[in-house]
């Protein structure tokens, strides 16, 4: 009897496998499908002047938040920069 228990388990243990993985497949796939895909946009880079204007903050707010640590300047040779994505981040704060 129980050589019939143990082999009739293991023929349904076979006869499952295969179907819940093809369910749990098809889960995933209709998971990643509806999720959007990423896209991955170049940074955007200001100088501290161009910032100024186009937020309409003075180049002090904006030295000065590099001065706190608020914003990362990243220089480029000799010339600063400013991460837009940064920048509006810190607006939003506000």
């Amino acid at each position: 009897m129980a050589d019939l228990d143990h082999s009739l388990l293991m023929a349904l243990r076979e006869f499952i496998r295969p179907v819940v993985y093809e369910v749990v497949r098809e889960v995933v796939r209709e998971e990643l499908a509806s999720r959007p895909t990423p896209v991955n946009e170049p940074e955007e880079y200001l100088s501290i002047k161009k910032a100024s204007r186009r937020y309409d903050i003075p180049e002090g707010t904006l030295r000065n938040w590099i001065k706190s640590g608020q914003l990362t300047r990243y220089k480029i040779y000799t010339s600063v920069r400013l991460k837009v994505s940064e920048i509006e981040s810190l607006l939003h704060k506000s």
